[in-house]
């Protein structure tokens, strides 16, 4: 919208795709997100967002929906927890890493569950880490797909 572009801009969300055989296979397994454990995950993704500009908190009302679409997951290697995760069809939506360096096992094991060729992701152009991790998987932007303002 031009009238928007008056004012400061925040970030632009990029549309980034690679080819899922690029991607690589890991060992790590993923362990489906439930009642039990829909707490602990949303805990982990606010602590890991907190530090990330733009990034969303989820609360219960989020995680009762992620509950009924079934499409979240914990990554595990050998019972230690790598991550968490939200990824079905060809997208992957949510890529946390427990710990620094464990972002692209993270990547590797949602794509295991896609089931079609050309993952997408979403990335807000300004999570500088995100983006440099996509990158080095081989994924590309695509398209900006909005544009977020500082509207005061």
């Amino acid at each position: 919208d031009a009238y928007l572009e008056q004012y400061p801009l925040i970030t632009e969300m990029w549309l980034m795709t690679c080819n899922r055989e690029s991607i690589g296979e890991t060992d790590a397994c993923l362990f489906p997100m439930t009642e039990a454990t829909v707490d602990r995950w949303l805990q982990l993704y606010n602590q890991r967002m907190a530090d990330v500009p733009n990034a969303a908190y989820l609360d219960s009302k989020d995680g009762k929906e992620f509950l009924e679409n079934g499409d979240c997951y914990f990554v595990h290697r050998n019972g230690k927890l790598l991550g968490i995760g939200k990824a079905a069809g060809d997208s992957i939506d949510i890529v946390i890493a427990a710990e620094r360096g464990m972002g692209e096992t993270v990547m590797q094991a949602l794509c295991s569950i896609l089931t079609e060729d050309v993952v997408r992701v979403m990335v807000a152009g300004s999570n500088d880490r995100a983006v440099r991790l996509y990158r080095r998987m081989g994924f590309l932007a695509v398209s900006i797909t909005d544009k977020w303002y500082r509207v005061l």
